[in-house]
């Protein structure tokens, strides 16, 4: 599990790099540069952007290189779905959450799923009271401009 904003890693051909999307392993691009999406910038894109499980099956006759580069934010920094994402159309999905509750969260839990997304995430009644929320700021708003 990739916890940063982004994880990147160049692959050589002496492996194979798979992408768990809707539950199958989906094969990479030979020679391709990776870039994975990690769980602050799902949260952070209101899910435009999923996080991915990922792994590396490894050629046992050739050596390989990898680089990798995590990029995260401070460990208290919160983090929330951007509010330019946020609409009727599209309602705020996830809670907001920092880099030190993920540290929590995955250190008493198996790495190898989302449980974490999951926790983050916002049931239906929940969404519906927070855009109920923000029409009500709304409409006072607007009441207040008339």
């Amino acid at each position: 599990m990739d916890s940063s904003h982004f994880f990147s890693k160049m692959k050589l051909k002496v492996c194979r790099f798979n992408t768990r999307t809707n539950g199958s392993h989906v094969e990479s691009i030979p020679n391709a540069f990776v870039v994975n999406v990690g769980d602050h910038l799902e949260i952070f894109s209101n899910g435009k952007y999923e996080s991915v499980l990922h792994r590396v099956k490894v050629n046992s006759t050739k050596s390989r290189i990898s680089v990798a580069s995590l990029h995260t934010l401070p460990f208290k920094c919160m983090v929330r779905p951007w509010s330019k994402l946020i609409d009727a159309a599209n309602p705020r999905r996830y809670k907001d959450t920092n880099f030190v509750t993920f540290l929590d969260y995955i250190s008493t839990r198996d790495p190898k799923n989302k449980e974490f997304l999951d926790s983050r995430k916002l049931n239906f009644e929940q969404i519906h009271h927070i855009h109920k929320w923000v029409m009500m700021i709304t409409e006072e708003e607007l009441l207040r401009l008339l």
